[in-house]
């Protein structure tokens, strides 16, 4: 599902990359527009058909593009090693685009601690009522708020441990206020709390190749029960580096299990999800230097025992990455 990405995250990131160039050393991260273009078959997703007929799977896709201006922006604070940091991020306790802001220090043995803010910036668009039947839905702002620690090379390896709380926020929730029941609309109510953690690692092989691996649980603990559900599973990535040409084939599997049965059904709702993932990169395009051009392809699938949550999605992107 989009998001909707604040316009001051994309000048600060035009103003940061005109500091970097004017040779200013006052920060160092990098930058990386990604335009993205993306084909989905969904009947949850806002961006789709606005009035349905039937709650069941999607008889059609829509496609949509969009802009993701991913960047970190690092500012060393005293000589101790500590700095400040704002950086955008995909996935995590937000399970999407992100803004996050903190502070990172050095520990022993190596390791280094990261306490970020998730201000909630980035709104994502849902449905009022997802479940309306022969009118158009209306949408409303969805928005995910918390703090996150963060801590690489845990006790002197190479395992970084994410740990994540928060709350989501819907602006006008109205699940199931057509053809439900009160209690059945208590149980589709989507606001809430998160919890989130995550180990993982990234190797390198030798040879110019490298294996990243991450597992993952995720805890979405809705005021509905029917909403309510644990998430767990894990992605890993391979990559292979040849000069100045970079490739990386990724995966991701997770299964999700819901607390109470879902009115829609009677039953638990089951999900699984998997994706799929190539990016290339190619360095110094154009005698560029600390720049690289980013092609991405990617895939995914929600399977559910309700048919109605069953999504695919296919996407391409196209990027420039600067690092300074």
């Amino acid at each position: 599902m989009p998001h909707k990405i604040p316009l001051a995250a994309a000048l600060l990131s035009a103003s940061l990359l005109a500091s970097a160039q004017d040779g200013e050393a006052l920060f160092s991260g990098h930058l990386s527009p990604l335009l993205i273009s993306q084909q989905t078959r969904s009947q949850l997703d806002a961006e789709g058909e606005a009035r349905i007929s039937t709650l069941g799977p999607a008889t059609g896709s829509h496609r949509r593009g969009l802009l993701a201006p991913l960047f970190e922006l690092n500012k060393p604070i005293g000589g101790a090693g500590g700095e400040l940091f704002a950086r955008s991020a995909i996935g995590g306790l937000a399970d999407g685009y992100q803004l996050q802001a903190g502070y990172r220090w050095p520990l022993g043995s190596g390791s280094r601690l990261s306490l970020a803010l998730l201000p909630g910036l980035v709104q994502q668009q849902v449905w009022q009522d997802p479940y309306a039947l022969g009118i158009a839905r209306r949408k409303t702002d969805a928005s995910v708020h918390g703090l996150q620690l963060q801590i690489d090379r845990l006790l002197g390896s190479q395992l970084e441990l994410q740990l994540a709380a928060g709350r989501r926020r819907i602006d006008a929730e109205h699940s199931g206020e057509q053809g439900f029941r009160a209690e059945q609309r208590q149980s589709l109510r989507r606001e809430g709390r998160l919890l989130y953690a995550a180990l993982g690692q990234r190797l390198d092989l030798g040879g110019g190749r490298s294996l990243r691996w991450q597992l993952d649980l995720r805890e979405d603990r809705a005021e509905g029960a029917a909403m309510a559900a644990r998430r767990w599973g894990g992605e890993w990535e391979l990559g292979q580096q040849l000069g100045r040409h970079g490739l990386a084939l990724g995966a991701t599997w997770h299964r999700l299990g819901y607390e109470a049965s879902h009115p829609l059904s009677g039953d638990r709702r089951r999900d699984h999800q998997q994706a799929l993932s190539l990016r290339y990169h190619y360095g110094a395009p154009f005698g560029w230097r600390d720049t690289a051009l980013i092609a991405r392809v990617g895939w995914q699938r929600q399977s559910s025992n309700i048919a109605f949550y069953r999504e695919r999605e296919a996407s391409l992107g196209l990027g420039l990455r600067y690092a300074f």
